[in-house]
């Protein structure tokens, strides 16, 4: 199990050194994906503006639940590229290569790459989240914010466990 762990962490750094050789992309990447999910939060904003509630939720209330389940996807979704890639791979044959190594291929598919520019659907989640809690006016102790983190945790692996059976 610890070398599994070791074997993912290794394929991680591979992918996140590749990727900062190029800089200049992954900064545009991650502000497109920054403005992307902020025109999708927009959009909430002003269906909240029209109505000032929606059967009882407040925009601060649904901007909390938005920047949590934002911030889950996009640790699930950048920790899984390789389940994306799957069909593909199975196609042309590059699958086969990952069944003859001597390790999981549920390892390998998920240490295939970790997309870096995902950081910016991250950022505008925890900006989310933190304005949400702030107008909500949360009193943060250790249960609420234990709930909160493991809801953050169940989330991401919710998702990439809909992103695996996808696969």
């Amino acid at each position: 199990m610890v070398n599994n762990a070791q074997i993912y962490l290794r394929y991680i750094g591979i992918s996140m050194r590749g990727q900062m050789q190029y800089r200049a992309s992954f900064i545009m990447e991650s502000i497109g994906q920054f403005a992307f999910s902020g025109v999708v939060f927009l959009g909430i904003v002003v269906l909240f503006s029209r109505f000032d509630n929606l059967q009882g939720w407040s925009l601060p209330e649904v901007a909390f639940l938005y920047g949590l389940v934002n911030m889950a996807f996009a640790i699930a979704d950048a920790a899984c590229v390789g389940f994306d890639h799957f069909g593909t791979m199975v196609r042309s044959g590059d699958f086969d290569r990952l069944l003859l190594r001597p390790r999981s291929t549920a390892l390998q598919l998920a240490g295939q790459e970790l997309e870096l520019r995902r950081v910016g659907r991250l950022v505008q989640g925890i900006v989310i989240l933190v304005w949400a809690s702030v107008a909500l006016d949360v009193d943060w102790t250790l249960v609420k914010a234990g709930l909160t983190i493991a809801t953050f945790l169940c989330g991401t692996c919710l998702f990439f466990g809909l992103i695996v059976l996808q696969a």
